[in-house]
């Protein structure tokens, strides 16, 4: 989207994981924000809200809705129609993932969010990631949580990773969360890092960094630009624990 950002959009099919075609579309909507004072508000119909509306680390309810005929809406429609039916902004969508080891568990999804970057007078600078919580009974909702944020000194100054730049893309294991840095527009003078984290957000630690050679650039560049592309837990179909394919 251009003038929203992105939103988190599902697709729900009644007839098996098969069909690709015959589903629904359906965006993301908040169904409650912050109230400023570190509670929460239900939110007023009509209202278009975004992630900046939001307290880190504080549980929200969401819903899920549909988007008639989505599947034949062009680019401009499909924004037109989020924002008709007040779907939640976040400031660049960019990659999803699920909690693996059971049916329950695929339930727990986790979104990257990557930011704007500093002073663009946006509502994320640095970049979010969120667990969203499915209901088993009604998927078409479930509960949205703020677990890594790396808007430490800037929009709500309640992050929690400092060091946070431009997240690009998530991995979800088990028990980890793997948050894929693309520093290539903005950064904070560090090239792009992998982090680990537990499904909370939790415990961060840098696990891989990606060394740029500037001094193999003819042109001389003291960029930092570079990134790590998907990155799959393959340690079930080689049969060694722990085992990952990073592109």
């Amino acid at each position: 989207s251009s003038n929203s950002e992105g939103q988190i959009t599902m697709y729900l099919s009644e007839n098996g994981d098969a069909d690709l075609s015959g589903g629904k579309i359906y965006v993301l909507r908040l169904k409650e924000i912050s109230d400023g004072n570190g509670g929460k508000m239900t939110c007023e119909a009509g209202i278009v809200h975004n992630e900046g509306e939001l307290d880190f680390g504080i549980t929200y309810d969401v819903e899920f809705v549909e988007i008639a005929d989505g599947a034949a809406l062009t680019k401009d429609e499909m924004e037109e129609a989020c924002i008709a039916v007040g779907a939640t902004a976040f400031m660049r969508v960019e990659d999803v993932d699920y909690q693996k080891g059971n049916d329950a568990n695929g339930r727990n999804v986790f979104v990257a969010v990557t930011g704007r970057g500093p002073g663009r007078g946006t509502y994320n600078d640095w970049g979010t990631a969120y667990r969203l919580q499915l209901d088993p009974q009604n998927p078409p909702s479930g509960k949205l949580t703020q677990i890594i944020s790396g808007n430490t000194d800037t929009n709500n100054m309640d992050g929690n990773l400092p060091l946070l730049q431009s997240p690009d893309n998530i991995a979800v294991t088990e028990n980890y969360i793997y948050l894929q840095e693309d520093p290539n527009s903005f950064d904070r003078g560090h090239a792009a890092y992998i982090y680990q984290t537990d499904l909370d957000g939790n415990n961060a630690k840098v696990v891989l960094e990606l060394e740029v050679r500037q001094e193999l650039d003819p042109t001389g560049s003291t960029g930092l630009s570079g990134e790590f592309g998907a990155l799959t837990d393959i340690s079930d179909k080689v049969g060694i624990p722990g085992t990952f394919l990073l592109a």
